[in-house]
């Protein structure tokens, strides 16, 4: 079934202000042996749920809502015979307690990346897609496949006429193919797993070459599934959402949770600093994922417990770990400021001091690093400056060419990297990746073209001699020779 308004997939609390929302809520505060609402005019009574200790409160029972609604549709087809899949746009975000239950029926949710493409920054819009996929971790979410739509503001009075030239539309198609994401059961997928919808419709444009190009990266977008990631992962906790005093739910976009920003701020700031950020997942599936993968952790200071725990076996273990913390909020537990090296307030303890950011210390302590700001509030120029720290303090195999951004992932055991041209400006580059002690050659294609890549050693790196049209993005496929 088709959801009643395909651009949310459940309640907007921020809306549902009708009078028999408010007798509803204050029943259930009631049963709660919770204080009445205290309102007695329809404006009261929206100020008084949005803007004081009732509004986790008004959350809270919005979940219960939402929940008790969809397992009473869920059951009522059970009954019959059948099972219902709810699909629409938006994207449930909410306790993770919550989250398996809506999202057995909830399906085929997707980001707007259209219309709807945030700050018209195609990678700060795949990082949306990547946060609600590590707030929730059993969404099922579908890809737009939207060729031809290459900006969210140009396009918008061309309703289901997209008109864009071939290589941008490469370009947005390959930036959230292949990024992936942690599953509750413990293993790496992708962050689309319930196939591809659009809704801008296909261009009167197309030519013979758009419509072999769309189809070829609809053939390696559905056969090359990444099965591990080559880069770093994005990491957030949202477990404090489980509690009444901080309860949230929002089925449009995901904006109402502050930890969406995080990601999305952390994705776009990252790549446009050349680092490969492959994935994004929830702290609370840490302790069951068995990867060596480097992690960016966004939120340490409302990591729960046994979340912590798992951090400190990774950190025990060698895990390249990288934390960023912004001033003002709540201080790091004992335990994790030690593994970084720092007090609980973010000064240096024992670690050293490897640069400074914001007026404060970044410090490392073995394969740890602090970084006492908040992606969100530092410049693309300061990310800039501390890409020479990054780049090793991630373990990236991966160097891309200035003027480019890109990820790299492994599908069934074949190593591949996208590669995207941002200075739109034809050229050969150098893609870079760190070699193996043991390997005698590097191999490499370009998969737009099938064709053989030149590829050359230079100390510790092989380089890979890319061909780069303008705008374009290329998927390029290598294999190190070993004995």
């Amino acid at each position: 079934m088709g959801h009643s308004d395909r651009w949310d997939a459940g309640p907007l609390g921020g809306t549902n202000y009708s009078w028999q929302d408010f007798e509803s809520f204050n029943a259930w505060l009631l049963s709660k042996n919770l204080p009445p609402l205290q309102g007695r005019t329809l404006p009261d009574l929206i100020a008084e749920v949005t803007a004081t200790t009732r509004v986790n409160q008004w959350y809270s029972w919005q979940m219960e809502h939402y929940v008790s609604n969809i397992r009473n549709l869920r059951d009522s087809f059970t009954h019959e015979g059948k099972r219902l899949l709810l699909t629409a746009q938006g994207m449930p975000t909410m306790p993770l307690s919550a989250a398996p239950e809506i999202d057995s029926v909830v399906r085929g949710t997707s980001d707007d990346n259209t219309w709807g493409e945030a700050e018209q920054d195609l990678i700060f819009t795949t990082g949306r897609q990547m946060a609600a996929n590590a707030l929730n971790p059993t969404l099922g979410m579908a890809t737009l496949n939207q060729w031809q739509w290459v900006s969210g503001v140009l396009q918008n009075f061309e309703w289901h006429a997209p008109m864009g030239t071939t290589e941008p539309a490469q370009r947005r198609q390959y930036d959230r193919a292949f990024r992936g994401a942690l599953r509750p059961d413990g293993t790496y997928g992708s962050m689309s797993v319930y196939g591809y919808n659009t809704n801008g419709g296909i261009g009167y444009a197309l030519n013979e070459v758009d419509y072999n190009q769309w189809e070829q990266t609809m053939i390696k977008q559905s056969l090359l599934f990444p099965t591990a990631p080559i880069g770093a992962g994005v990491i957030v906790s949202n477990a404090k959402y489980d509690k009444l005093e901080n309860a949230l739910l929002d089925c449009g976009d995901g904006s109402l949770f502050p930890e969406m920003h995080l990601v999305q701020n952390a994705v776009r700031r990252l790549s446009y600093a050349g680092l490969s950020v492959s994935f994004s997942g929830n702290a609370a599936l840490l302790a069951g994922w068995k990867n060596n993968a480097a992690l960016v952790l966004l939120n340490l200071q409302d990591f729960s417990d046994a979340e912590q725990a798992a951090i400190s076996q990774m950190a025990t273990a060698g895990r390249p770990l990288v934390v960023f913390q912004g001033q003002g909020t709540p201080p790091l537990s004992s335990a994790m400021a030690a593994l970084f090296g720092v007090t609980t307030d973010g000064q240096p303890a024992d670690g050293k001091t490897v640069a400074q950011v914001e007026g404060r210390s970044v410090v490392q302590k073995g394969n740890c690093l602090y970084v006492p700001a908040e992606l969100g509030s530092m410049s693309q120029e300061e990310t800039n400056s501390l890409a020479p720290i990054l780049h090793p303090a991630l373990n990236q195999v991966i160097t891309f060419p200035q003027g480019t951004t890109g990820y790299g992932f492994v599908s069934n055991g074949r190593n591949f990297a996208v590669v995207e041209d941002w200075r739109e400006e034809g050229r050969m580059a150098e893609l870079r990746v760190k070699a193996s002690p043991t390997a005698s050659a590097l191999q490499a294609v370009e998969t737009n073209s099938n064709l053989p890549l030149q590829t050359t050693k230079d100390g510790n790196d092989w380089v890979i001699h890319l061909p780069i049209r303008p705008g374009d993005a290329s998927l390029v496929a290598f294999k190190e020779i070993l004995p």
